[in-house]
């Protein structure tokens, strides 16, 4: 048997710029075995995956640390210098940078002084500028031989940790802008959040997914990165279904995948994918992207009835327990109840219950905004 790498003890995970999602989504693949401690951490005791595996299978971390060292947090910044002294010491030479989360009430530690004092002691120094919450990916991806070394504040711990990984920006950049079909008036989820998606849907892989307004086939590109077996998905709009496939088609040449597809053109409130589907993860329509603030409340209208439609038409074939992740949007000017709130006390009688209650994602200024829900299907009556 060959030999396995050795794990670290626990990882902490740094969470991106929704937390709330980030939290759902590892809350869905890892249940007991992570605990969020704070707003932006979580921690990973006794972690099974290497760093980088779990790197790249989620789409909400940012940073994933190993924790070197658990200290009170009346520790002061002269023992935290001390403590850095140690772990930074080597007979290599060194690019070094010390991140601070959640620090930003306290005084910065002094890294010229770290430096000067590795100096000192005849190591061949000098750290990297830049933020005092950490280096960016691309710097830490794209700079060999730097060390990032983070002091993390908790309300329980200060955590000595070192970062063993960060999110590869470059191949989400590749598959939000290199794959040959996009449409800009309507493609707009962007792949980490089609990947947080997926993943809320839990982490067997083992399954049928399907997508029923599969745009450009965000959604179903990551399904098949992550290793569900099947992927299905339809459009209304047939240069939809044309894209779509041409994505995946280029997905599987690109990253050396194979995965059965079947993409048909098919209204949502009327569709009967073949072979039946485990779990529908999808964004519908959102109606205009800038509306008027008069024209919202027959936005909101018109969108209630689509949705009631497709949950009904869903319900029809869904497996008991089939799990169903969608998007409701929410507009920011509107004076009424949102699509969600109007389907709250119709949820039961459409044959589902909420197991995820609405997260919010939002780009900056965004007139719709967007609320993830998670619903799982009801035993037939």
């Amino acid at each position: 048997m060959p030999n396995l790498p050795t794990l670290p003890s626990a990882y902490l995970l740094e969470l991106g710029s929704t937390p709330e999602l980030s939290w759902a989504e590892l809350d869905s693949l890892f249940g007991d075995r992570v605990k969020r401690v704070d707003t932006n951490l979580a921690i990973i005791d006794q972690p099974q995956e290497t760093a980088d595996q779990l790197i790249d299978t989620l789409g909400g971390t940012i940073k994933i640390f190993q924790v070197l060292d658990t200290l009170p947090l009346t520790t002061s910044n002269q023992e935290l210098e001390i403590k850095l002294l140690k772990l930074l010491e080597t007979n290599q030479k060194l690019k070094f940078f010390v991140a601070e989360i959640n620090r930003h009430h306290l005084p910065a530690i002094d890294l010229s002084n770290i430096k000067t004092r590795l100096t000192e002691a005849g190591q061949t120094v000098r750290y990297m500028a830049g933020p005092r919450q950490g280096l960016s990916a691309a710097i830490l991806r794209h700079k060999t031989g730097v060390k990032e070394l983070a002091v993390i504040n908790t309300p329980e711990h200060i955590y000595l940790a070192q970062t063993l990984a960060v999110q590869d920006i470059d191949d989400w950049t590749k598959r939000d802008r290199g794959k040959p079909f996009a449409d800009r008036q309507r493609g707009l989820l962007t792949p980490k959040v089609a990947r947080m998606m997926v993943n809320l849907a839990g982490p067997n892989r083992q399954r049928i997914i399907y997508d029923p307004f599969c745009g450009t086939g965000t959604i179903l590109m990551e399904a098949g990165i992550l290793g569900f077996e099947r992927l299905v998905g339809s459009d209304l709009d047939p240069d939809a279904v044309t894209g779509s496939s041409q994505n995946l088609e280029w997905l599987q040449t690109n990253y050396q995948i194979t995965v059965g597809i079947n993409i048909f053109p098919a209204d949502a409130t009327k569709a009967q994918p073949q072979p039946i589907p485990d779990v529908i993860v999808t964004e519908p329509f959102l109606g205009k992207l800038k509306p008027k603030a008069h024209q919202v409340p027959n936005i909101v209208k018109g969108l209630t009835k689509l949705y009631i439609g497709t949950l009904k038409n869903w319900h029809h074939w869904l497996k008991p327990g089939s799990e169903v992740v969608i998007i409701f949007p929410r507009f920011i000017e509107a004076s009424g109840p949102s699509v969600y709130e109007n389907l709250i006390d119709k949820f039961d009688q459409l044959g589902y219950t909420t197991t995820l209650e609405p997260i919010i994602y939002a780009r900056p200024k965004a007139i719709v905004q967007r609320q993830i829900v998670r619903l799982k299907v009801k035993q037939y009556t």
